[in-house]
């Protein structure tokens, strides 16, 4: 397997990402996230987040492509705007999986991956802590290649399969002023080695109740500009998201 190289800017900037909504919508300044959903490749809206992005679209906001979910949590007024617009609204009753998981294998399932670099997710953090842990369960289980990331009013994070990465910011380095951590997430041994962290990990085990890396700071002239992470099993990789750096 060879190294996972990923370019932040690339995440972030030239409208080759996907952008989901889902039912926490971000806390920040409307005019960051509509600016990352208005340059998206293509848009989807949990049902929940449907209600949310209503008001936006009936002021010029690009309408989604797909709106998903139990519709336990969407308004008849907010459905039947979308369906006036010809946006498609698709149920997914199944309850064995979140909205977030089941939208993302929708995507996967019409062939969206083949077509976008990676997936921004708009919310889904905050608020209540098992909803939190089951965003970032999505993440985990998700099988498309594409690079998953949850962005909201402070976080900017991503799970790291297993393997070696190799991550490159420009751009997006101002937007992400430094702080970060890495965090293991599976229960299973953990062992991580990195370049370009103030405390680099040399090969340690890491588990809850051991070793656990936050309020780390990106060093990447340690690294030739570069963060490299490699890890025995998946791990969060989470940043500090400053809204006031973007433009």
């Amino acid at each position: 397997m060879g190294i996972n190289r990923l370019d932040l800017a690339e995440v972030l900037f030239p409208g080759k990402a996907a952008v989901l909504l889902v039912n926490s919508p971000p806390e920040c300044q409307a005019d960051c996230w509509k600016k990352i959903w208005e340059e998206g490749h293509s848009r989807f809206a949990t049902d929940g987040a449907a209600n949310f992005l209503k008001k936006f679209c009936e002021n010029g906001l690009k309408l989604p492509d797909l709106i998903t979910g139990d519709f336990d949590s969407i308004e008849d007024e907010t459905k039947n705007f979308f369906l006036e617009k010809k946006v498609e609204v698709y149920e997914t009753k199944d309850q064995n999986f979140t909205d977030m998981t089941k939208i993302l294998m929708e995507i996967e399932k019409r062939g969206f991956t083949s077509k976008i670099s990676s997936i921004i997710i708009l919310g889904g953090l905050g608020g209540r802590f098992d909803h939190s842990m089951a965003s970032i369960n999505s993440l985990l289980s998700s099988t498309m290649e594409n690079p998953i990331f949850i962005l909201d009013q402070q976080n900017f994070l991503t799970v790291l399969k297993e393997g070696e990465h190799e991550i490159e910011f420009k751009k997006a380095k101002k937007f992400l002023p430094g702080i970060c951590g890495l965090i293991p997430i599976v229960q299973k041994e953990t062992v991580v080695s990195s370049k370009g962290l103030h405390w680099d990990l040399l090969g340690d085990k890491m588990g809850f109740g051991e070793i656990i890396s936050t309020s780390n700071q990106l060093e990447l002239e340690k690294n030739n500009g570069k963060l490299w992470i490699e890890t025995s099993a998946p791990v969060i990789l989470t940043f500090f998201a400053d809204w006031s750096l973007f433009d």
